[in-house]
């Protein structure tokens, strides 16, 4: 982190790309992750047990940037993009101005919180109602069971609040 800060910088940016043009969900091991190492320049070899963050990269597409590392805050920004080059150029110099506004608009980037995503979903879908019983939809802090006549919506729902709600 500091030889980036020192030059100016702020994000390491993990941009993983299949140079054969085969989308990552065809590819049977494609994975990315982390080691922990006590010295960065140590030179250690590849060993499993010190991967401290794996991730299955099943995009249907050739490049992806799933995380970032902000060296300011020490934490990475999980971002989960992908993207296709149409080009027939497949060369960091030709993204690197995209990849500094990715980086920009997800920190910057505005985020409802649960209460505003519900009262947005509310009010583009629906209505608020004053009991459980009249709800088609409910977001709890909580995860409810579902039945036939209800959806139930918790923090920890993040696909169907992704597919259906951002």
């Amino acid at each position: 982190p500091q030889l980036v800060l020192s030059n100016g910088g702020r994000y390491v940016v993990f941009s993983l790309h299949c140079f054969t043009r085969q989308r990552f969900a065809d590819l049977p091991n494609a994975r990315f992750g982390w080691m922990a190492r006590s010295n960065p320049n140590s030179g250690e070899i590849f060993e499993p047990k010190t991967v401290e963050m794996k991730m299955d990269l099943t995009a249907n597409d050739e490049e992806a940037m799933p995380v970032f590392f902000d060296c300011l805050e020490r934490k990475f920004v999980w971002c989960d993009l992908n993207g296709h080059n149409a080009g027939i150029y497949n060369m960091l110099e030709y993204e690197v101005r995209s990849f500094a506004e990715y980086c920009q608009a997800i920190v910057d980037g505005y985020r409802p919180d649960m209460y505003e995503l519900a009262a947005l979903h509310a009010a583009a879908r629906g209505k608020l109602v004053d009991t459980i019983e009249e709800a088609d939809v409910v977001f709890s802090l909580e995860r409810m069971p579902q039945t036939e006549e209800r959806q139930s919506v918790s923090a920890f729902d993040v696909d169907y609040i992704m597919a259906n709600l951002l």
